[in-house]
């Protein structure tokens, strides 16, 4: 609590109301949440809606909304202070689209790729969307380096990282991911295969 502004401490932790109520069932210290906000009333503070009963349907709407995910939470669990526990899950969307690959990043010492680089058509014009090692077997990576050496080099500049080759290999892979980053690029990526 010391890491808290004075003007704070008075919310939360007058005469141990924090103790007190984070053993409290959640829907109980949300509706104590609600009324605090309720006497505040201040116009920035508000308290979020919940969906209580109908999780797959809500989760429906984040994945057609194309949103990151979701916390799920027992309605009965206590708040675990610095803890995490099963009672409070993070829920991500999972994400699948087609990427053309545009070069790799080698391993340092071997002859293989730690990663594929890959790219999408934006405008007619080839743009770095990230790469992605996670999914890629021992073999694969060993092939697709020999593959990817005698590939052509594009005749206009790619954005990719330094230390990377970029070439057109006129591959495309499926790739699983998790949203995109504020430049564009996938999030935890997994290659799911040639295509």
């Amino acid at each position: 609590m010391s890491a808290l502004p004075n003007r704070y401490k008075p919310l939360i932790d007058s005469r141990g109301t924090l103790r007190r109520i984070t053993g409290q069932p959640l829907i109980e210290r949300r509706q104590r949440l609600i009324e605090l906000v309720g006497r505040l009333g201040h116009p920035l503070l508000i308290v979020p809606d919940c969906v209580v009963g109908h999780g797959m349907k809500f989760f429906a709407g984040i994945v057609r909304h194309r949103l990151e995910g979701m916390m799920a939470k027992r309605i009965d669990s206590p708040y675990l202070i610095g803890k995490r526990s099963s009672d409070w899950l993070k829920i991500k969307v999972a994400h699948t689209a087609d990427f053309e690959v545009i070069g790799c990043v080698p391993m340092r010492g071997e002859k293989a790729v730690r990663a594929l680089l890959l790219g999408e058509k934006h405008q007619g014009r080839l743009v770095y969307k990230g790469k992605v090692s996670s999914g890629l077997t021992r073999r694969q990576r060993q092939d697709f380096l020999a593959e990817l050496a005698k590939a052509p080099k594009p005749q206009e500049p790619l954005d990719c990282p330094s230390g990377s080759i970029c070439r057109l290999s006129g591959w495309r892979c499926r790739v699983r991911y998790f949203g995109l980053t504020e430049m564009g690029h996938l999030r935890w990526p997994t290659f799911k295969g040639l295509i």
